[in-house]
């Protein structure tokens, strides 16, 4: 009971330090994010200042504006998104791997065949989506502009009557923009599906293995329970990963 009570005070403690480090690690990476985006937004403002004017009439108004704020503003949580987060995430995977390697390496085998599939994925999902959202962008500064000029030219609006050809335009233009932002979640859920599928796929594996072992007198019951919590272990990082090489597409 006395080893009892101090292996559980130990892990409280521990889950207190971890929860403790990751809300300062947060709250650090939120703060590097606003500097980030203030001084790319700073820049941009400075070097649309310096631009011939060529170079602006080309850009209009209503692209200069969506620069300075969506397209900054997509751009927050990169740095963690990007950088920090798979980096973190690859020690992980690496430690866990090394883990089930140790307790069992034809399990640990069959744990690792769910990635090749998972990185195929998430390669055709980066080369279909990353064109569709960069259209997306260009359809957007593309209305922005638009109703830059429209606005600013409303008594000629008014004047010849457009009000209604304005709508429709303004409408027909969105429409574009939701029948791409569909397509783009739609290839997304379809990466996802991909994901709850080789995930208790490879679960199942584990235990049928693992409980063929057990038959033949190599392993108990509990081999299977650790080795399961252990490659659960694994599939966060891995996910992790998965999602800083997706989840960037649309700010890239």
């Amino acid at each position: 009971l006395r080893r009892l009570a101090l292996g559980g005070g130990g892990m409280f403690a521990l889950l207190v330090f971890v929860q403790g480090i990751d809300t300062v690690r947060w709250y650090l990476m939120a703060v590097l994010n606003a500097k980030v985006i203030f001084r790319l937004r700073q820049r941009l403002f400075e070097r649309f200042l310096r631009l011939p004017l060529s170079e602006l009439a080309e850009l209009k108004s209503g692209g200069i504006v969506s620069r300075l704020s969506q397209d900054t503003d997509k751009v927050t949580g990169m740095v963690q998104i990007a950088v920090i987060t798979p980096g973190v995430a690859a020690i992980r995977v690496i430690l866990t791997v090394g883990v089930l390697i140790f307790l069992s390496w034809q399990m640990a085998l069959i744990a690792g065949l769910m990635i090749p599939p998972i990185v195929l994925i998430n390669l055709l999902y980066i080369q279909r989506v990353r064109p569709i959202y960069r259209t997306m962008a260009e359809e957007r500064e593309r209305i922005d502009a638009h109703v830059t000029e429209t606005f600013g030219g409303l008594r000629v609006v008014r004047a010849f009557r457009r009000e209604r050809r304005e709508e429709r335009d303004y409408a027909v233009a969105h429409h574009t923009i939701i029948r791409k932002n569909l397509l783009a979640e739609r290839l997304q859920l379809a990466v996802n599906s991909g994901w709850g599928l080789l995930i208790p796929a490879t679960t199942l594996a584990i235990v049928g293995f693992g409980s063929y072992r057990v038959v033949q007198g190599h392993g108990t019951i509990g081999d299977i329970i650790a080795f399961q919590m252990y490659a659960l272990m694994l599939l966060h990082p891995v996910s992790l990963i998965d999602h800083s090489y997706s989840a960037p597409q649309q700010a890239l």
